[in-house]
């Protein structure tokens, strides 16, 4: 039970030593080194709270329904045990006030009240969301298709090499630079359109920058939409209930009569 109490507490233990390096940051930032950039006390805290909870949520929830994990051990007794501590008896007083006071309001809290917060903050912000996720995907694209570009002109240009080699020798030993570049003026201008339109193509893709203030709101949960595609940035909202549910049936069954 006491493992229960502490895990529980791990997000707000960790929020006040957050809470007390940003105390030590600020007061460092007005009395001797105030060139320091400033730091947003609240969003820094958020931060950490939310980053650990999103860390450390399955053992938050285990711990929690580890409280109606209970289980029988004499086959002569119908009494029943918490597996998670033996030698207290279920749904006595001492387990009640467990359950009632640090598992059911975890569960709550943990595993039910922060997805949804979660869920809500990215469907308010769906749109922006959306487009960040599109622009950098957008990027990836472009990156890629630079990297085909520079690959094939490397080829080309050994490819060229030998060309223009071929080409000195059947126009004589007399010929120039300048008469060998001439044969490869179309190519090379075809290859300047070509990157020319991927950039004007990539600089047209959408911006964030009407939305500041909503932009550095969203930026506290990345962590919970990036790496998605641009429809699919509830997708680990969804994780978040696939755990939860294992959890719960892992400990209703080890609640249930093995007989069963």
């Amino acid at each position: 039970i006491f493992k229960t109490v502490f895990t529980n507490l791990i997000p707000f233990v960790i929020c006040i030593i957050c809470s007390v390096f940003l105390i030590i940051y600020v007061l460092v930032r007005k009395y001797l080194v105030p060139k320091i950039p400033e730091v947003n006390f609240l969003e820094y805290l958020k931060m950490s709270l939310f980053l650990t909870v999103y860390l450390l949520y399955p053992e938050l929830v285990s711990k929690g329904f580890s409280l109606l994990n209970c289980s029988q051990l004499d086959e002569t007794s119908p009494a029943t045990f918490l597996a998670i501590s033996p030698n207290v008896q279920c749904w006595t007083n001492i387990h009640k006030l467990s359950l009632f006071a640090i598992g059911i309001p975890g569960i709550i809290i943990w595993g039910v009240a922060i997805p949804i917060f979660f869920l809500y903050t990215l469907f308010q912000n769906k749109d922006l969301i959306v487009q960040i996720l599109r622009k950098a995907q957008t990027i990836d694209d472009f990156k890629t298709t630079q990297t085909k570009s520079i690959m094939s002109y490397v080829s080309r240009k050994s490819v060229n090499k030998m060309h223009k080699m071929s080409l000195k020798q059947s126009i004589g030993d007399d010929a120039n630079e300048n008469d060998i570049q001439r044969s490869h003026t179309n190519e090379l201008r075809e290859d300047n359109y070509i990157s020319q339109n991927q950039k004007e193509s990539f600089m047209d893709t959408p911006t964030v920058k009407a939305n500041e203030s909503r932009l550095k709101k969203i930026e506290l949960y990345k962590f919970v939409y990036r790496g998605y595609r641009g429809k699919f940035y509830y997708w680990e909202i969804l994780i978040f209930v696939k755990k939860a549910i294992f959890i719960l049936l892992s400990a209703v069954s080890n609640s249930l009569d093995p007989r069963i």
